[in-house]
């Protein structure tokens, strides 16, 4: 399950999942909207803090990330 479809089905939010994971809004946000290239630790740890149901394997880059990561 991608990270934002586990937000839209739960009532966690952005933060509520930074503060589990031990990191920033922006960074939930960001692998949220598949933007930049986050380490496999913090998917693990946003993976963690939503029981499993993200995991690092779901992470998708969005279309824009990945051109810019080709240029």
């Amino acid at each position: 399950m991608d990270l934002d479809a586990y937000i839209r089905s739960s009532d966690a939010t952005e933060a509520d999942i930074a503060r589990h994971a031990g990191c920033s809004q922006s960074s939930v946000n960001k692998v949220r909207n598949g933007v930049g290239n986050p380490t496999f630790d913090l998917l693990r740890r946003i993976s963690e803090a939503t029981g499993g149901a993200f995991t690092p394997a779901d992470f998708q880059p969005s279309p824009r990330t990945q051109s810019e990561a080709a240029a």
